[in-house]
């Protein structure tokens, strides 16, 4: 038999043995259980999903902002439309205020974000940084995304994180230095910051933050619009942004150091801005042609107090434009001055600069005549337009009866629809029901060239102050009435044809829509031409619309009986009434006298619009 303390140091024995075995059992439990924290912690991931920018650049009635600077959408008219006149064309002013942006755009926490308004384009750069929360030092993320591809970042799980997101809105993501983007790197950049509302805590697993960026700049956009130039903005256009105007012109457009943690700028300072036309873009809701209106944009991180100062000025030192004849048209030394007052804005507003180009005219008397003839184009959106120059030919197809003179062949050519060149009295298209309305007046900008009155043709007089005759050697032939400016000098920056009141004779389109008649021929140069000009006014006499006529006829006989006779009748008005029109008048020959062909409204007439 067994003593007590025998059996008693077995017992404690056992208790022992199973301790051990307990204790390891759990101190391997214990190993396996961190084992399988740290495998969560690496599979823990932000997926950051970019829904937009929010109210980016929006355009409605009405807008307001409230005094921490949160805006409700819409536009507000700052400054109405005004005319300023340019050497070159004159240009409609107008600013706005535009729907803007809220305060800075965060995600509250998982599956949290503003409304956004524009999604951001694919292919755009943004720097994504993370933090331990309450920490500006030593991110834990510091990565390049590109939008149309969401980031799937790992992080340790059950930590508390607060993350910030930037972009300048293109191709190149913004570079961080200890908290601070560069004054230099954003300057007139579209500046994008969104960043945590509250610390996020990272549950094992995925992690979807909904993103929302705000605008973190002033933005300035400056419209220009070309539909009254008749052509689209060309890449050698280039825009500045400032006040004053030649040597005294200064940039409004500032930049700064951003602090990633505020969204805060410091020394702040005017940069140079310049926006080139091959960085404009077409205006969303252009009505006119594709590359007719376009926008240059600017940013400024300046808020302070009339930073955006009265009378701003739009400097165009190169505006050019490709006509609709594929020439490049080029505009030189503009600035547009608007009568704005100073304004203080709110980080995340933006603000819209209108200027609507009118194409100057020449002045004669008290008329600003058009440079070229009315015509309707078809292919354009922008319908009624002027010719881009003087400097062509419309030659009857087949005409054998010019005048009463001597049957002559005479061939075409043109490039455009010719058809379009000739209008019935006051008809919204060429062939349309006459007296419907005033076709100048829907040249764009709408309301600003309208018909001239039979007393404007009437006070250019009987005789021009020169004439014009090119006349190949055989077909259309180029002959125009000259008068000269009585205000204001010839303008380069237009052809030579263009730079007085050059007024072509194209002869009338026969009220069947059939036939070209009376247009400019020649044979054998110079040695027999003649044509006549038929210019439609905007008024009649007891419902018989006015016109304005002149002819030219030239012959010249053989060198052996040697002399010239070239020929220009009176310049005048008539109406529709009219039995007769004279061609040849006191020039040593027999007055001669032709049917007038204008006995309707429907026949088709040329149209030279003047200012309203």
């Amino acid at each position: 038999m067994k003593s007590i303390s025998e059996n008693f140091t077995k017992i404690i024995k056992g208790i022992a043995l199973g301790s051990v075995v307990f204790i390891g059992v759990s101190s391997c439990s214990s190993r396996d259980d961190k084992s399988e924290d740290l495998n969560n912690s690496a599979k823990a991931t932000l997926n950051f999903n970019i829904v937009g920018i929010e109210n980016a650049g929006g355009v409605s009635a009405s807008a307001s902002v409230d005094k921490q600077g949160s805006t409700l959408g819409g536009s507000s008219v700052i400054t109405k439309e005004n005319t300023v006149s340019l050497k070159d064309f004159d240009v409609l002013t107008s600013m706005e205020k535009v729907g803007g942006l809220g305060t800075i755009a965060s995600s509250a926490g998982m599956n949290g974000a503003q409304a956004a308004t524009q999604p951001m384009t694919s292919g755009v750069k943004y720097l994504i940084q993370v933090y331990v929360a309450g920490t500006t030092t030593s991110p834990v993320v510091n990565t390049v995304a590109t939008a149309g591809v969401d980031p799937s970042i790992t992080v340790p799980a059950g930590q508390s994180y607060d993350w910030y997101v930037f972009s300048t809105n293109d191709g190149t993501a913004p570079v961080i230095n200890n908290g601070v983007i560069s004054s230099s790197t954003i300057a007139n950049k579209d500046v994008l910051y969104a960043k945590s509302a509250a610390p996020v805590t990272v549950q094992s697993g995925q992690n979807d933050l909904a993103v929302s960026f705000r605008r973190n700049t002033v933005r300035v956009d400056v419209n220009v619009d070309a539909r009254g130039l008749f052509g689209k903005i060309d890449n050698t256009t280039t825009v500045e942004l400032g006040t004053g105007t030649g040597g005294s012109f200064a940039s409004v457009v500032k930049s700064g150091d951003l602090n990633i943690f505020t969204g805060a700028y410091t020394n702040i300072q005017a940069v140079p801005a310049l926006v080139s036309g091959s960085n404009m873009v077409n205006t969303v809701g252009a009505q006119g042609d594709a590359g007719a209106i376009k926008t240059a944009s600017f940013y400024t991180v300046d808020a302070s107090t009339n930073s955006i100062p009265a009378n701003l000025s739009v400097r165009l030192s190169t505006l050019g434009v490709n006509m609709d004849d594929n020439s490049l048209r080029t505009f030189t030394g503009a600035s547009v001055a608007y009568t704005n007052t100073a304004i203080t804005p709110v980080i995340g507003t933006q603000y819209l600069l209108n200027a609507r180009m009118i194409e100057s005219g020449v002045q004669v008397g008290s008329t600003v005549w058009a440079r070229t003839n009315l015509f309707y184009a078809g292919y354009a959106t922008d319908k009624y337009r002027f010719h881009p120059t003087n400097e062509y030919t419309i030659a009857e197809v087949l005409n054998l009866g010019v005048d009463p003179l001597l049957p002559l062949l005479q061939l075409g050519g043109q490039a455009f629809n010719v058809t379009n060149e000739y209008w019935n009295w006051r008809s919204l298209t060429p062939g349309g029901a006459p007296n419907s309305g005033d076709p100048c007046a829907l040249v764009q900008p709408a309301g600003k060239w309208r018909m001239p009155l039979s007393s404007e043709f009437t006070s250019l007089g009987t005789n021009s102050n020169s004439n014009n005759t090119d006349a190949p050697l055989i077909g259309g032939a180029r002959m125009a009435s000259v008068w000269n400016l009585t205000s204001g000098t010839a303008d380069l920056s237009y052809p030579m044809t263009s730079r007085n009141l050059f007024v072509p004779l194209f002869g009338y389109r026969t009220s069947d829509g059939q036939s070209i008649l009376d247009s400019p021929g020649s044979l054998l140069t110079a040695v027999l031409a003649n044509g006549s000009s038929y210019y439609w006014a905007g008024d009649a006499n007891s419902g018989a619309p006015y016109f304005h006529y002149r002819a030219y006829t030239a012959a010249v006989t053989l060198p052996v009986l040697g002399s010239l006779v070239a020929v220009w009748g009176p310049a005048g008005v008539h109406t529709t009434s009219t039995t007769t029109l004279t061609q040849i008048l006191n020039v040593g020959v027999p007055v001669l006298t032709k049917a007038n062909p204008v006995t309707s409204s429907n026949v088709g007439l040329n149209i030279r619009c003047v200012r309203s």
